[in-house]
């Protein structure tokens, strides 16, 4: 394999626009190579069979304290959150640790939870729609895209709407990695004091009320059921894990439905073939769902996981404290594993795709994106059913993310409604 160093930032905004063709290069030359990402230092793995394994090799560890010093001073901004403790959350955790706290979010964000939301996911959508479905035009992510999954969110939560804004602009700040360090560290210290608050207040109206919920029913919201169950065995969620917890689920639960639905309407529009094909027949919407996930994701590459002793894989050697960058978007088109896997195929049979991970860290949230996506996307396209895209390909804006795949922007027009 080849051992220069490829600056991933260095590509910028090609690599942000279409990364897709650098993990073809890298998959046939070198599917394990050493990196940087807005100065992390890494190995971009890229094969399909090389990101399944590592998804869950025990000698890779999401914990942080494992990382080798010199990556903290190359990249400060990922870890601007470590101060006020909001990185100790599950994604960011091994077993037992891991184990313990998914047990808890598990007890509360269920199956049937889940499920019971999509009245309120189709009343969300409906009145997005007809905020702008009279005009002909609409700017999707703004418009559409991105308020849909936070109100869903905030909404379970309980986490009063008007606030929306407010996170709105502190989740971009976190997720784009800004070049200012800082910029990050003040982003988070909004959203821990402002999550601090709420906990409290709720905690102290638990209290006061002096009765617990016993069952998932009786819970007002899903912040009230972590309280509960954070009570009921010694305390198995503490105030700092309760409140990196909800800083999770906040960003988690809104980025991935964002860019499910931009980056799986832009696909159709530069596919017309399939666009007229699941206009044709919405029941194929949830295998849609799948392809759009698979063909271009909503995350690109994982957050970093750090070797935790020398890692013999082929023909390179991860040393301890390497950080391991998995790019799921690289592996979900891989030719050994997919069919003509740059090719939009809304009836693709294999959806073996790792857009929500892998092993114990899988998505918790995965069921309530797809269900997002699903009711999301097919009510714009009975809506809304002639979409044009209104900007040329080189007026669309890409998030320059370390991790995430998709747009600012995503202008359209279709014949109004009278």
């Amino acid at each position: 394999m080849t051992r220069d160093v490829l600056d991933l930032s260095a590509l910028e905004p090609a690599y942000s626009i279409d990364p897709y063709p650098v993990y073809a290069e890298s998959r046939g030359a070198a599917p394990i190579r050493r990196v940087t990402l807005r100065g992390l230092p890494g190995w971009l793995v890229t094969r399909y069979e090389d990101v399944e394994r590592l998804f869950t090799d025990p000698r890779l560890s999401k914990d942080r304290v494992h990382t080798d010093p010199a990556i903290r001073k190359a990249a400060p901004w990922e870890f601007a959150d470590e101060s006020m403790g909001l990185s100790r959350h599950m994604l960011q955790l091994d077993p037992p640790e891991h184990t313990r706290l998914r047990r808890v979010v598990s007890a509360v964000f269920t199956a049937r939870r889940v499920k019971a939301l999509a009245p309120r996911v189709e009343q969300i959508t409906d009145e997005l729609l007809a905020s702008f479905e009279a005009r002909g035009n609409v700017e999707l992510i703004e418009e559409f895209a991105t308020p849909l999954p936070i109100v869903v969110i905030m909404g379970m939560l309980g986490i009063p709407l008007e606030d929306q804004h407010a996170f709105r602009a502190w989740t971009t700040t976190v997720m784009s990695g800004p070049d200012d360090p800082q910029d990050a560290v003040d982003a988070f210290g909004s959203i821990h004091r402002y999550l601090t608050e709420l906990v409290d207040s709720r905690k102290a109206a638990a209290a006061r009320s002096g009765s617990a919920a016993t069952s998932e029913a009786e819970h007002r919201d899903l912040l009230d059921a972590l309280i509960a169950v954070r009570d009921e065995d010694d305390g198995r969620l503490d105030d700092q894990e309760l409140v990196a917890m909800l800083r999770l689920l906040l960003i988690a639960g809104t980025e991935t439905t964002t860019n499910l639905i931009g980056n799986g309407v832009l696909a159709l529009l530069r596919h017309p073939d399939q666009l007229d094909l699941l206009r044709g027949d919405l029941s194929l919407m949830e295998n849609a769902v799948e392809e759009f996930l698979r063909y271009d994701g909503p995350l690109d590459i994982t957050p970093a996981r750090y070797a935790t002793e020398d890692i013999a894989y082929g023909d390179v050697v991860i040393e301890a404290g390497d950080a391991v960058l998995l790019a799921i978007g690289a592996a979900s088109r891989d030719p050994d594993h997919f069919d003509d896997p740059d090719r939009l195929d809304l009836r693709r049979a294999d959806r073996r795709h790792m857009a929500f991970g892998h092993g114990v860290h899988y998505c918790l949230g995965a069921p309530l994106a797809r269900l997002e996506g699903r009711i999301a996307l097919t009510a714009l396209l009975e809506r809304c059913p002639d979409l044009k895209l209104s900007a040329a390909d080189e007026e669309l804006i890409w998030r320059q993310d370390p991790y995430v795949h998709g747009l600012r922007n995503l202008p359209l027009t279709f014949t109004a409604k009278v």
